[in-house]
């Protein structure tokens, strides 16, 4: 899970730069041709020059092409990767949560089972609902921190290859950038137990 998470995260900045390359591809000029009265034959000149772009272009095409097709083989085969590994991972911690609480329940005293709250029902719901909640904290929140990281230390990576003074400005944004969402988590999340107190005292 971790090597798919490894390959997927750094896809969405390369992603944006093959974009990018596209869309300068798109909109690449192509001038008049250039003074050739040195020349004798000025029609061949300018064939010349007018094949040399269109060989450039074509080839900038077809690198393109195939870039976007690894792109995609990549992207779909991480995502694979992250979701059978870390989705195998959570069943089988799961899995030994739900045996551990069995066996700790198989040694309790029979009088343990006679209270409301140990009933055989009761402890049924806890042995499929508590291990439930381990996995949905373990499983895909997990695998959207990982790849979140590895997606920012590619874009991190890129931008200082590409534009150093935009990288390092993009280093310094993020702890702000960090600390204002998570200002915005605990304002909204806040929010939510106010209406859910005032709910209850309604």
């Amino acid at each position: 899970g971790v090597v798919g998470a490894l390959v997927c995260g750094p896809t969405y900045p390369m992603w944006g730069y093959f974009f990018g390359e596209m869309m300068d591809l798109m909109y690449t000029p192509v001038f008049d041709c250039p003074d050739c009265a040195d020349d004798f034959d000025v029609s061949e000149c300018c064939t010349d020059y007018y094949n040399e772009i269109s060989d450039k272009i074509k080839s900038r095409s077809i690198f393109l092409f195939w870039a976007w097709v690894i792109l995609m083989v990549l992207i779909q085969a991480s995502n694979v990767t992250i979701f059978y590994g870390f989705g195998t991972a959570s069943e089988r911690l799961a899995r030994r949560i739900r045996s551990m609480m069995f066996n700790h329940y198989l040694i309790q005293e029979p009088g343990y089972f006679d209270m409301p709250e140990n009933a055989v029902g009761e402890i049924c719901s806890r042995l499929e609902k508590d291990a439930t909640y381990i996995k949905s904290k373990t499983g895909e929140p997990l695998q959207a921190v990982i790849v979140f990281i590895f997606g920012v230390l590619g874009g991190l990576v890129l931008s200082l290859y590409f534009c150093w003074p935009i990288g390092l400005l993009s280093l310094v944004m993020l702890p702000l950038l960090g600390a204002a969402f998570e200002v915005q988590n605990n304002l909204y999340m806040g929010i939510e137990e106010d209406n859910k107190d005032d709910k209850k005292t309604g």
